[in-house]
């Protein structure tokens, strides 16, 4: 499965996620389903795919269980 940069920032949003902009992108921080989450998007990546195992890393920061979850959460907004 694959996700866009663009994406997770809309799920970030959806969140309830701060966006913070930083000297080469941008940070979201904040809490999403009780933990604090603190993830980086450079600039460059910007309408790019994210990766397979950062888009893992960033699904678990999240708090989904799956990918899966993740893309059903997205589909709704």
């Amino acid at each position: 499965m694959i996700s866009s940069y663009s994406d997770l920032d809309r799920v970030c949003k959806a969140l309830g996620l701060e966006k913070k902009p930083v000297k080469k992108g941008h940070i979201w921080k904040g809490f999403a389903n009780g933990k604090y989450v603190w993830i980086v998007v450079h600039h460059n990546n910007d309408g790019r795919n994210i990766p397979t195992g950062t888009f893992r890393q960033y699904v678990r920061k999240l708090g989904f269980n799956n990918p899966e979850e993740y893309f059903n959460f997205l589909k709704n907004l």
